[in-house]
């Protein structure tokens, strides 16, 4: 039995929110008569995890999630088709993995340009790829014109057809100039973007010759965040090794005996 296509319908998609928690992709998709991958794509899109989800998938999720909270969520959705904002999300969250998700807000905006301009950059060349074809179209059609007798001809038609064909032309070339700006663009934002990292980077770098240095890097939240994790992961290790090393240990003459560390870590024991 061949496995439906196309679109889910509100009963199927009702149906994968009420059993998302309690089956497996699998299941859901046989039970609809589907592939995985519409199901998949139906959860992602939703922000809905599901028990066989792997490492990278479920970062997905969360970092979609994380993107519909921001404050020019409301804007992008309002900007772009479905499938363009399909490719704004894919690419948002691309770029959050590749910058460790250490990202300030100017440079999240930065990105959302980053992305945006590549949108209309595809949007630009869709329709250049349509203008093309609708050149071979008209081309073709003048061809067939010119393949008729002199006197046979549809000389008002032949002239519509050149003018027609003239304004695409032009077209054709705006399209390539609108292009080439978008692609500036790009990469001018791709600069910055780097080159306030690289300056973020270099302040940490700095801040390691000395103290002074140090706590200047600290008036940067996200080093200051990540030093605070450092200081408690530190903490936590300390905590943990501690425990291990106050614990009775069999030594190489198969004595076991508890290692002093300090008078707080001694186990108490019962003598008769």
């Amino acid at each position: 039995m061949s496995k439906k296509r196309g679109k889910l319908s509100k009963e199927e998609e009702q149906y994968i929110i009420n059993n998302v928690s309690i089956k497996s992709i699998e299941e859901i998709a046989t039970a609809l008569n589907r592939t995985t991958d519409p199901v998949k794509k139906f959860c992602r899109k939703n922000q809905l995890t599901y028990g066989d989800l792997t490492d990278e998938e479920y970062d997905d999720v969360v970092l979609t999630a994380r993107l519909k909270t921001r404050p020019y969520w409301g804007e992008v959705i309002q900007q772009f088709t479905d499938n363009e904002l399909e490719y704004f999300i894919k690419n948002w969250v691309l770029l959050m993995k590749q910058f460790r998700e250490d990202v300030l807000f100017t440079e999240e905006l930065q990105m959302k340009q980053w992305i945006t301009l590549e949108v209309m950059g595809n949007r630009v060349m869709k329709d250049r790829r349509a203008a093309q074809t609708n050149i071979n179209r008209l081309e073709q059609l003048l061809v067939e014109e010119y393949n008729v007798p002199v006197g046979e001809r549809n000389a008002d038609r032949i002239m519509h057809l050149e003018t027609e064909l003239s304004m695409i032309k032009n077209s054709i070339s705006a399209y390539t100039t609108e292009h080439s700006k978008i692609l500036d663009r790009v990469k001018d934002i791709t600069k910055e973007l780097k080159g306030a990292r690289s300056d973020r980077i270099k302040t940490i770098e700095d801040s390691r010759g000395s103290f002074a240095g140090f706590l200047k890097s600290l008036e940067d939240e996200t080093i200051r965040a990540r030093v605070g994790e450092d200081i408690e992961i530190m903490r936590l290790a300390k905590e943990r090794a501690k425990k291990d090393l106050s614990e009775y240990h069999t030594f190489s003459d198969n004595f076991v005996d508890q290692p002093l560390l300090t008078p707080e870590t001694v186990k108490e024991e019962d003598y008769e």
